[in-house]
């Protein structure tokens, strides 16, 4: 995916260009391949499946097995965007349910997921949290 094919690059810029994850990412994506994002998609769907599937077998959001799928979220954040700290990706996790168009997807996949990835989100968030 180039910026001139994302229909989000306007506002995604209004919103963070001034960050250095905004920087960050158009760094990396600037340099990917077409195969890169085939394997990027393929990867994230592979992901998003296994989230609904965890949500909808009704998985607690504060269980272990429910905490590491999250951080196998951030961590695929990490590794293609950009530095995902434990609380932006908590941001993101309220994002997700107070944007209609994430929220959308995600209920697409499974319903309920968009509650239960920002509660997973949470309690991942806190389990990385120094004590």
């Amino acid at each position: 995916m180039t910026v001139e094919s994302d229909p989000f690059a306007p506002e995604t810029y209004e919103r963070w260009g001034h960050t250095s994850e905004y920087a960050e990412s158009q760094r990396r994506v600037s340099s990917y391949s077409p195969s890169d994002w085939e394997r990027i998609h393929a990867a994230a769907a592979d992901l998003e499946a296994r989230l609904g599937a965890a949500c909808a077998a009704g998985v607690d959001p504060a269980s272990e097995a429910a905490m590491d799928l999250v951080e196998e979220h951030r961590q695929a954040i990490c590794a293609t965007y950009y530095e995902c700290s434990p609380v932006m990706h908590q941001a993101l996790g309220e994002m997700y349910v107070e944007d209609e168009r994430f929220a959308a997807r995600y209920e697409a996949a499974a319903p309920g997921l968009t509650a239960w990835l920002r509660a997973t989100i949470a309690a991942n968030t806190a389990r990385q949290s120094p004590r």
